[in-house]
């Protein structure tokens, strides 16, 4: 039962911690490194912090003895520490190792009974060790655009072997059903031992529908070299995401849609104009509160209209979307289907809140009921 309860304690506090902003940072975030025998380096980090809790400096991971650190804690007053990285002569393992230094708020000593909520922010220092022979890794990025526009891929390619190799990029893109619409050659380029090249294409989208496309770097170098990427091509356009559909007959109800933009551009003064009508009824139109869009971006924009002639039942509302982008003015009309209902009186109201707490006790029941058998099969597996 004991812990039936601490379990609910636990979940409480975390829902309380979760309303809580606590801002412990460390810059830079990460140093990467290729390997050299014997490789000295020494850099600064520098910690974001908004805590009164003492800081304390830790180091962890594959290479932790090849890394040192000139303090071990942060007074509250100082907001950087020095790092001193010195590599072995060797090191057998090719590959990635990975060294974290930890840097952690130290937990309350008076709350070691309860649960510590300690921050630990992690910087990694990664050293890549090449692979005998050659290998490559790759990396391939996109850029949305709108219709029309150039999409720029760009590619990044990792040699992490120990030879010096050729390579042959290339570049496939695909629509949203993995159908292959175009091609892109790279030249082929000599790449050296742990070198690292960032290569630049455009793809021309003339012709293309708006929509979500992928594409997919092939670097070949006797073997294949892989990298995939997704971007999307905008038109002048917004979606309509979700709505209300469900209105009480009153005097005044709000209206509330969401929105999206399908442009890769700002769209200013975005509104909706409703009206909505049965066989029988057809209300006034009214507007929604005017917003902006970055490009993509999802909103929220609402209305109010009066709901008290309508009689209960299923209705139309038309939903035209107005816009503007680029200097051009633009719409888009939808219908949808959505209901009214009378409102329900005090005495349904009671009963809500009755059912909703009704369901919280049953699944805090159920919680307790688990504890408790856990905690009973426990006590037996002990007395056998």
């Amino acid at each position: 039962m004991k812990q039936g309860c601490k379990f609910i304690i636990v979940i409480f506090f975390i829902i309380y911690l979760s309303s809580q902003v606590y801002a412990l940072g460390a810059s830079p975030p990460s140093r990467i490194y290729n390997f050299e025998p014997g490789l000295e380096d020494e850099f600064t980090i520098n910690v974001l912090k908004d805590t009164n809790k003492k800081i304390v400096l830790g180091v962890m991971g594959d290479l932790n003895e090849s890394v040192t650190l000139d303090k071990t804690e942060l007074a509250d007053d100082e907001k950087s520490f020095s790092v001193k990285l010195k590599l072995p002569e060797e090191l057998t393992e090719p590959g990635k190792h990975r060294t974290y230094i930890l840097i952690s708020e130290q937990p309350d000593p008076e709350l070691s009974n309860f649960i510590e909520t300690a921050i630990t922010v992690k910087v990694v220092i990664m050293v890549y060790v090449p692979y005998p022979g050659r290998y490559f890794d790759a990396k391939l990025e996109a850029r949305d655009v709108n219709v029309g526009e150039d999409v720029r891929f760009d590619l990044e390619i990792f040699s992490r072997g120990t030879e010096d190799v050729e390579v042959l990029p290339r570049i496939e893109v695909y629509d949203s059903k993995g159908l292959r619409i175009g091609e892109l050659e790279l030249q082929p380029r000599m790449i050296l031992s742990q070198e690292e090249v960032k290569l630049k294409k455009f793809f021309n989208t003339e012709g293309l529908n708006p929509g979500d496309y992928s594409a997919k770097a092939f670097v070949e170098y006797g073997l294949t070299a892989e990298a995939e990427t997704t971007f999307r091509l905008g038109s002048l356009s917004i979606d309509l995401v979700n709505y209300t559909n469900l209105f009480f007959i009153d005097d005044l109800e709000k209206f509330v849609l969401k929105i999206q933009s399908g442009w890769n551009d700002n769209i200013e003064g975005a509104y909706a104009e409703i009206f909505i009508y049965n066989d029988s009824f057809k209300s006034d139109s009214f507007r929604t509160s005017p917003v902006t869009l970055t490009p993509w971006q999802k909103r929220t924009v609402e209305g109010f209209f009066d709901s008290s002639e309508f009689a209960p039942g299923a209705y139309e509302a038309n939903v035209t979307l107005y816009y503007f982008g680029g200097g051009e003015k633009a719409s888009n009309s939808q219908v949808v289907t959505v209901f009214f209902q009378e409102p329900p009186d005090d005495g349904s109201l009671v009963w809500y809140y009755i059912g909703g707490g009704g369901i919280l006790l049953f699944i805090i029941a159920i919680i307790l009921k688990y504890f408790i058998i856990n905690k009973n099969n426990g006590k037996k597996r002990r007395k056998k």
